[in-house]
């Protein structure tokens, strides 16, 4: 059915509650996880409220290091949660979110994407756009949604998935 399994993670409560429904699913079918996350082209904007003059060349580049730094050890976390139960492999990429997650769907060849959404009201998304939304509309295989309003929590299965695969949810 899949026999890979993108899975994009953002860093909060979302990610970590799509990582445990997709590794529900993945565990029954023998899938490959592949664990995406993406560091956007300037995480340097985090200057953008600072009071004074502008960051020094310096300081965007050590901005930068540090936010692939984060990305990568979050991820090789994941990974390693998740290396007694599954398959997996982990990649980390600079740039665009939506066109990097398309492009690992590509490059990756995975069969769906499973990722997460705080679940905001359609006049919010409609507002502020939705990652997950621009994923959905544009990706060439299906995606598996988790709205995280509705999950029991970073770590925890949800009700509707716990017995899955055999492990009671554990």
């Amino acid at each position: 059915m899949y026999d890979r399994i993108l899975v994009p993670l953002g860093g909060g409560a979302v990610g970590e509650t799509v990582l445990e429904c997709a590794r529900l699913l993945a565990e029954p079918l023998d899938a490959e996880i592949v664990l995406l996350r993406v560091v956007p082209p300037h995480p340097a904007t985090i200057f953008v409220h600072q009071e004074g003059p502008p960051p020094s060349a310096r300081a965007v580049a050590a901005a930068e290091r540090a936010a692939l730094a984060l990305a990568e050890a979050y991820v090789h976390d994941a990974a390693d949660r998740l290396a007694g139960h599954v398959r997996v492999a982990a990649q980390i990429r600079r740039g665009d979110v939506a066109e990097e997650i398309l492009r690992a769907v590509r490059d990756t060849r995975c069969g769906l994407i499973a990722m997460g959404t705080h679940g905001h009201r359609p006049l919010r998304r409609m507002v502020a756009g939705s990652l997950t939304d621009q994923v959905v509309r544009r990706s060439p295989v299906p995606v598996l949604v988790r709205c995280v309003r509705r999950a029991a929590g970073p770590g925890l299965v949800p009700p509707e998935l716990q017995g899955v695969g055999g492990r009671g949810g554990t």
